[in-house]
């Protein structure tokens, strides 16, 4: 039989190319070019492209018939490029950016690759089996690669399946160095396996020394090229480029001596001990292996380096760039990487629900305090919480928008610590049974875990920015996304709205916010509408769509429009309609304090004008540093005081060892109030404690328990009253460690 003509192998090699994007259209995420597709197609290539060589070479000399698989494969990889720029610009109006060059860095190797060993194939004796059982054992590498990439802290991924499986949302289309790097490695090893094939098949000096040139080369760059080529296991280009190194009792600090991180490395070091130490004791382990940080300058040298695009975790190992160790990122992140040794289990790896939650659920105070929960409850509350089965999903981080997974989870993982302990979660992370580790159904546990958060205390400002925050309409899940990772043609709405208006552009912002509110659109927008209106000086018609706002909205929303109001009012110095502004949220909510204290100082009339201009001040700053001011200049007045207490601003720099001299004036300045008013401390209690942190850390230890005290005794907040004791263990830890 004769082979077909070049013609019917090009028409059938676009063909089977568009109908392949057309058959992709059904799937998501594979409708679009994003990388699933680009890696997806890649290893239907590997297949298609090695049977289409092994018949060829069947047919004709390996020479010719390597050339045309390679002609069929490209031609049919053009095909479903073009078919799929086609559904992207077309059906979905999507920008595809870099895409196309991704694809093509992606697939071209996998043609060149595919097309030897099935032309290879074709000389063996039983050809078939030989092909199958080649591609089936190069899946496997694969496989093996990556996972071997994982435990050692690598993760690049090999570039035959790369992240299919991960469905990686936060992978974008650009093409990095590192991705660049394995793709030329890729069609590098191609190239001299077949000239090493040639050489076997017609020896001469000329083929024999391509042979031995390319074979060395490969090598060479296999054994040279680190973590970013070939097998990808080594720390060779890791350690060449993070060539600073510091060695503590629990971990191994890698950083670039002459960088940024450099300057920070003790401090994060202490962090990470103080952090893993609170660890051990919670879950009453002790980690066996040393961890290692990689601490970055800037997200580009993480980028780089290491491949990923955000602080990440593995088994022993982290990467994060150097501020991220001064916040909740490094407790996150330390969970993961001593999660398994904790409690093995390889399926847990599938759970991104068990990975995220508890790693959420511990730097966020959820398994400590009911009260951390209020975003949650506030979710609850404006019906906007999604069911535990669908955080138990497999897709469930696919289906859900990635900040509503994560929150919901941490406070679902949050729950069952207060509720059922550790053991309990250590055995539902072994078993995935949630039987087996609190005797309930997904359905009951569900339900507890509702009736929990009923409990919860929440405030209205609480449910209005749950509200927002877990609105799948407002923030789409990466099914939902017209064009994830892609971008659109224009933004969404309200983003553009609100964007325009930060900018300073109310009219705008105003026009898409009524087109908005006359498709009778969600009741926040009236309040944004109002805002625009007030920026052009419309007060009127802003007080006007106010007043009409209230009378369908939900409760968390009114509260929103009336604080509103009461700015408005405040501008013009219409006292009546501040105080009617405010003695309505007070009839909503009689407990809040700063709302009291401030309609008892607007009473003093010979001080409401100056406590007016501090309150509508441009920088926060120098709301606080006013009313601080007037405050001293007005002793007898202590609602003043509680009002200036909480606008005073703290500013910290959590990876500094000491107080600027103006930050250090304005605690002392603080910490006076804070002793005639103590309970007061509520409003700055964040801000208090990251500055008796930073207190501690530069071992200013008189100052930092002082403000542990008050945390710990003074404030009414429980989640205040834990990080005051927190900052009492940390500067006892702190003690055990000097003697």
């Amino acid at each position: 039989m004769s082979p077909p003509s070049a013609a019917v192998g090009v028409l059938v090699a676009l063909a089977a190319g568009a109908c392949t994007s057309a058959l992709a259209q059904t799937a998501t995420p594979l409708h679009l070019l994003t990388h699933e597709w680009a890696q997806g197609f890649a290893v239907l290539l590997l297949g298609a492209v090695s049977v289409t060589g092994l018949r060829e070479a069947q047919r004709q000399e390996p020479a010719l018939a390597a050339a045309r698989t390679l002609l069929y494969g490209l031609l049919g990889s053009l095909g479903a490029l073009l078919g799929h720029l086609a559904w992207n610009a077309g059906l979905h109006g999507c920008r595809t950016g870099g895409a196309p060059l991704f694809f093509w860095s992606t697939v071209l190797p996998i043609v060149m690759l595919a097309t030897v060993l099935g032309v290879a194939a074709s000389r063996a004796a039983r050809p078939w089996r030989v092909l199958v059982g080649g591609l089936l054992a190069l899946v496997v590498a694969c496989v093996v690669h990556d996972v071997g990439q994982a435990l050692s802290g690598i993760r690049l991924v090999d570039p035959i399946i790369g992240e299919l499986l991960a469905l990686d949302q936060r992978a974008d289309m650009s093409l990095r160095p590192v991705h660049l790097a394995q793709r030329a490695w890729l069609a590098a090893a191609s190239a001299a396996l077949w000239w090493g094939l040639s050489a076997r098949w017609s020896p001469s000096a000329a083929t024999l020394l391509r042979a031995r040139v390319g074979a060395a080369a490969v090598l060479g760059a296999t054994l040279l090229g680190g973590s970013h080529l070939g097998l990808g296991w080594s720390h060779a280009a890791l350690r060449s480029e993070l060539d600073g190194v510091l060695l503590t009792e629990h971990f191994e600090l890698r950083y670039r001596a002459g960088g940024q991180a450099a300057l920070h490395v003790d401090a994060i070091a202490e962090e990470a001990e103080w952090q893993l130490h609170r660890l051990a004791e919670a879950w009453d382990h002790e980690h066996p292996v040393r961890i290692r940080l990689n601490i970055y300058d800037n997200f580009g040298e993480l980028r780089r380096i290491s491949g990923g695009s955000s602080a990440r975790a593995g088994l022993n190992w982290v990467d994060l760039r150097w501020w991220d160790a001064f916040d909740d990122t490094l407790a996150h992140e330390l969970v993961h990487a001593i999660h398994w040794s904790a409690w093995p289990n390889p399926l847990i790896v599938g759970s991104r629900f068990h990975l995220e939650g508890t790693a959420v659920a511990w730097a966020e105070d959820l398994t400590v305090l009911p009260e951390a929960h209020r975003e949650t409850a506030g979710a609850l509350a404006s019906d906007k919480l999604p069911p535990l089965a669908a955080l138990l999903s497999p897709t469930g981080f696919v289906d859900l928008p990635e900040r509503i997974a994560y929150d919901a989870s941490g406070s679902a993982i949050g729950f069952v610590v207060q509720r059922y302990g550790w053991e309990a979660l250590f055995t539902w992370q072994r078993t995935l049974s949630t039987e087996a580790a609190t005797g309930k159904t997904v359905a009951a546990l569900d339900a507890e875990w509702r009736a929990f958060l009923r409990e919860v205390p929440t405030k209205l400002a609480d449910v209005a920015k749950a509200r927002e925050r877990f609105d799948t309409t407002l923030w789409p899940s990466y099914r939902d996304r017209r064009c994830p990772k892609l971008g659109r043609p224009t933004e969404v709405a309200h983003a553009r709205a609100e964007r325009l208006l930060r900018v300073g552009h109310p009219a705008a912002a105003l026009a898409l916010y009524e087109e908005m509110l006359a498709n009778k659109s969600k009741p926040q927008w009236v309040h944004e509408a109002a805002r625009a209106l007030a920026e052009l000086g419309r007060l009127e018609e802003a007080r006007t769509l106010l007043t009409e706002g209230r009378d369908d909205a939900p409760e968390d929303q009114v509260a929103k429009l009336w604080d509103l109001e009461r700015l408005l009012a405040l501008r013009e110095r219409d006292w009546p309609r501040v105080e009617a502004a405010l003695l309505a949220r007070l009839a909503q909510e009689p407990d809040q304090e700063q709302l009291s204290t401030l309609l008892e100082v607007l009473t003093q009339e010979s001080i409401r004008e100056d406590v007016a201009e501090a309150l509508l001040a441009a920088r926060n700053e120098e709301t606080g540093d006013r009313l601080l001011t007037l405050a001293q200049a007005h002793p007898e007045l202590e609602s003043l005081r509680r009002l200036a207490l909480g606008h005073l601003v703290l500013s910290t720099q959590p990876y500094r060892r000491v107080l600027s001299r103006d930050d250090a004036q304005r605690l002392e300045r603080f910490l006076e109030l804070l002793d005639v008013v103590p309970e007061a401390c509520d409003s700055r209690r964040k801000q208090l404690g990251s500055v008796g942190r930073q207190l501690a850390r530069g071992g200013e230890l008189g100052q930092a328990a002082h403000i542990a005290d008050a945390l710990a005794t003074a404030c009414a907040h429980p989640r205040a009253n834990l990080h005051g004791q927190l900052l009492r263990d940390r500067l006892a830890w702190l003690a055990s460690r000097s003697e």
